[in-house]
């Protein structure tokens, strides 16, 4: 004898086509919805319990709806062979194992939009948008937390990376914020370290390759081998330029303190300098104070624009086209500064001076041989 709790059952009960066996196993109802494990379906298709497709479950979201695929409450994706995950719980994640959580991507359009990555039960990395602080994009090393603590690196809206600061003003800003002048800034125990097989560090600026500062060393180079050069700067204006409170420059080796490129072999159109003693005389040394910005203190030199005047080839003047360059001197005439000039190149001239006042020198000598030989013969007479 057999009973409706061991044999299937298919009948129709207001507008409802039912699955019987010992329950509805199976439902379909006026709207078409079908149930699976459940009596009222509310959706085309309403499972309760556990799905599984063993080809490719395709959902297509095109007819206007909010979701493709719409999950209610806590989810798990598992791959039938191996261990790959894709949980849904509030956020979405991917791990490969249901029970630690590798991946998990969290946040909204009005909050923090962010990835976790983690090793163990508790989060170890963070990726992602921090909306409070202008829509930064970080990447954060805290646990359990949004970008915004922790943050370890920075991307800023316009571009500038700051690396142990969040308000990077340079294009990177490494262990400070930085200057908005800087392609890279460094602080630290040392700024910026370089170590290269051909060039430990080389910049190239608008206005400076490098500028550096130091608490103790501004700039500390070093070099392993006697052919090597420890510091080589080559600018438009200024291959290297620096300012101290006691010495702009100062040589401690061992070697030649100053060594310039001098050789016949890189010259032509070799000449004298002429009237050397002319422009000497005409030279005007002077004692005077440094403005504040230039420090202050008593000095004595030249006045470049003095020497310009009479040695042109020693003086770098301002640009011409530029009025704020332009002055009026005690004539009335309109006169370009200068920025700087090359002191020791007026040794050549000093050099060649002193051979002209030497040979002058020499003439008034033998003017006073000839006259005391003169006088001697007019006294022998006169005995």
């Amino acid at each position: 004898m057999w009973s409706v709790t061991d044999r299937w059952v298919l009948y129709h009960d207001l507008d409802v086509l039912r699955f019987y066996r010992g329950g509805d196993r199976m439902v379909i109802d006026a709207a078409g919805n079908v149930g699976i494990g459940d009596s009222t379906p509310s959706y085309k298709l309403d499972v309760a319990g556990t799905g599984r497709f063993t080809s490719d479950l395709f959902v297509d979201g095109a007819g206007g709806g909010t979701y493709s695929l719409d999950v209610d409450g806590p989810a798990l994706f598992q791959a039938v062979s191996g261990d790959a995950y894709t949980y849904v719980y509030n956020n979405l994640g991917l791990s490969t194992s249901d029970s630690i959580q590798y991946v998990d991507i969290v946040g909204t359009g009005a909050g923090d939009p962010y990835t976790q990555y983690s090793i163990s039960s508790n989060y170890e990395w963070t990726v992602g948008i921090d909306n409070s602080d202008s829509d930064k994009f970080k990447i954060s090393g805290a646990t359990n937390a949004a970008p915004g603590t922790g943050d370890k690196l920075t991307i800023d809206s316009i571009g500038n990376v700051g690396i142990g600061t969040t308000t990077p003003l340079s294009k990177l800003s490494v262990g400070g914020v930085g200057l908005s002048s800087a392609g890279i800034y460094g602080y630290g125990l040392y700024g910026v370290y370089g170590e290269g097989t051909s060039t430990g560090l080389r910049g190239h600026g608008v206005s400076y390759g490098a500028n550096v500062f130091g608490g103790l060393d501004a700039l500390h180079a070093t070099c392993t081998d006697d052919v090597c050069v420890a510091v080589m700067a080559n600018g438009g204006n200024y291959g290297v330029r620096s300012a101290g409170t006691q010495c702009d420059f100062e040589a401690i080796g061992s070697g030649t303190n100053y060594c310039g490129t001098s050789s016949i072999r890189w010259k032509k159109n070799i000449t004298e300098i002429d009237n050397a003693l002319d422009k000497v005389i005409k030279l005007r040394g002077v004692y005077f104070n440094w403005n504040e910005e230039h420090g202050g203190r008593r000095d004595m030199g030249f006045i470049a624009e003095e020497i310009g005047e009479h040695i042109p080839e020693i003086v770098v003047y301002e640009d011409a086209a530029n009025e704020s360059n332009q002055y009026i001197n005690e004539k009335g005439e309109t006169k370009i500064y200068t920025s700087s000039m090359d002191y020791s190149a007026i040794t050549p001239v000093l050099v060649e001076a002193i051979k002209e006042q030497q040979t002058q020198i020499e003439q008034l000598h033998l003017k006073i041989e000839e006259q005391d030989r003169k006088i001697k013969k007019l006294e022998n007479k006169n005995i």
